[in-house]
């Protein structure tokens, strides 16, 4: 770890990648009808949470942070301040 490169702009992207992902993955497992269909219906051969990991692992960093943005994550109203969820814009898919 003394080797390691802690540049501080890197961390903090490493950061919000990590909330990114977290946030994702809980507000699907938590709301998973907010998966588009065809992602949805892996649920009963995967399980919940290999249906949402796989999804999530598909993204782009571009996608995923806009998604974020859609699902309005990380405004503090859910369940012990974490932003799970807080209003719905639609079904979790790509944009149009």
């Amino acid at each position: 770890m003394r080797r390691m490169y802690r540049n501080e702009h890197l961390i903090k992207i490493q950061e919000q990648a990590r909330e990114t992902v977290s946030d994702l993955f809980e507000a699907y497992m938590s709301e998973p009808a907010r998966l588009p269909d065809h992602v949805a219906r892996r649920e009963e051969l995967d399980g919940r949470a290999r249906m949402v990991c796989d999804y999530i692992s598909g993204m782009t960093d571009r996608f995923a942070l806009d998604l974020r943005g859609r699902l309005s994550l990380r405004d503090g109203d859910g369940p012990s301040g974490t932003g799970v969820i807080k209003a719905s814009r639609g079904r979790g898919g790509p944009p149009s």
